[in-house]
């Protein structure tokens, strides 16, 4: 078995539109047959604009996973994430992920350690003072 060093030198299978529009065992004509029967059945996933509507900037929260509590610096989209709104936070204490930059982007200001990105659902707003030793 010869090897092949470069793999876009490897001359790859075409089908015309037309071939493939001809056959009844492609992904595309299951598909069709699928929606047919069930509507949902490809399903976008959830945006969390509603959610995150009800959600301001300067807020006070804590995060469901871990109790965490901080301020919220950042609601909207984030470009190179998962589409949908996320929430930025400024954590009280140096126990999150961030450092309130995605992809090398600055979305808001924080140290190292004191920042998450979140979905809105992920975290309830109101009244959680800072935490006190």
């Amino acid at each position: 078995i010869e090897q092949v060093e470069d793999l876009a030198s490897v001359p790859k299978y075409e089908i015309s539109e037309e071939n493939y529009s001809s056959r009844d065992d492609t992904f595309r004509k299951f598909k069709e047959k699928m929606m047919k029967e069930n509507p949902n059945f490809v399903k976008k996933p959830p945006t969390y604009q509603e959610e995150a509507e009800k959600i301001s900037v300067g807020q006070r929260c804590q995060i469901h996973l871990g109790s965490r509590k901080g301020e919220v610096k950042y609601v909207g989209k984030l470009e190179g994430c998962n589409d949908g709104y996320w929430v930025g936070i400024l954590l009280d204490e140096p126990v999150g992920d961030s450092d309130g930059k995605i992809n090398g982007n600055t979305i808001f200001e924080c140290p190292n350690k004191h920042g998450v990105f979140v979905r809105p659902t992920q975290l309830d707003v109101g009244d959680f003072p800072p935490n006190m030793e």
